[in-house]
């Protein structure tokens, strides 16, 4: 029988999300055969990122959970730790965000809103064993999520990006490539986005 730990998680419909809005990330937890991770994040795209991904800048995103030992009188122990990564782009021909999500598996949305619910909102991003837990003692569990803009060091990777995905005449190329180089340049100083959320404790079963 499913056993389920959780706290309402709310994800706003706005397409576009607010400048001055605080970040924020509700975790969820289930627990079936294993410990069940869920998650979704709020106002973690400005305006200027958005405009950037826009421009045809990539975008990377990287998803941290963790599975910590609560101690008491003493430091809390991390017990497992996982990472994953995916990509955004826009193709500014067709006018589609393409996201290469943490399974590898590439995604095409016309829409803002839908590139941000799936980049934003992760169901069973993953699982961690029970025989992990320890019967009797508390755990939580720690996401954390990280934006990053492409920067001027990234630039290499453009040229692969046109030369993959852009069809155009040579010229069109050289003409967006260096549009790209001037959105990077101005967007470079934007750095990463970082935020972080817990779980509420729980016990082993």
């Amino acid at each position: 029988m499913l056993k389920t730990i959780f706290f309402m998680l709310t994800i706003s419909a706005a397409p576009i999300e607010s400048e001055s809005a605080r970040p924020s990330v509700s975790v969820n937890i289930r627990m079936d055969h294993s410990l069940i991770v869920d998650f979704g994040v709020r106002n973690i795209f400005t305006q200027k990122i958005i405009e950037g991904i826009k421009s045809g800048l990539t975008s990377r995103v990287e998803y941290t959970v963790e599975l910590w030992w609560e101690r008491p009188r003493w430091f809390n122990q991390l017990m497992e730790s996982r990472k994953f990564g995916a990509v955004i782009n826009y193709d500014i021909w067709s006018e589609h965000y393409k996201i290469k999500d943490l399974y590898g598996e590439l995604h095409t949305v016309s829409d803002f809103n839908e590139l941000r619910k799936k980049v934003c909102i992760q169901k069973r991003i993953t699982e961690f064993s029970k025989e992990r837990l320890i019967p009797g003692k508390t755990y939580y569990i720690v996401v954390r999520f990280s934006l990053k803009p492409i920067v001027i060091e990234n630039i290499n990777e453009l040229g692969g990006y046109l030369s993959g995905e852009v069809k155009k005449a040579k010229e069109n190329k050289k003409t967006l490539f260096l549009h790209i180089v001037n959105q990077a340049k101005n967007l470079a100083g934007l750095g990463e986005r970082v935020i972080t959320g817990e779980s509420k404790k729980f016990s082993s079963f």
